[in-house]
């Protein structure tokens, strides 16, 4: 994320955890990464910014 942006409060990111039976999240700095899971499988969701960190997170 661009240092213009941290801290700046644009954002509102959901903290990490179940928002319903299909759909989580994790939270990174100002930012979510959504799983939507149905049936046995998962697909993840990411406008993304930081891919560096993402294996990292997903671990």
């Amino acid at each position: 994320m661009a240092l213009l942006y941290r801290g700046k409060e644009i954002f509102n990111p959901l903290n990490t955890g179940w928002i319903d039976d299909h759909v989580a999240c994790v939270r990174e700095f100002v930012a979510n990464i959504f799983f939507y899971t149905k049936n046995g499988s998962t697909i993840m969701i990411d406008a993304g910014y930081n891919y560096d960190r993402l294996e990292e997170k997903m671990n």
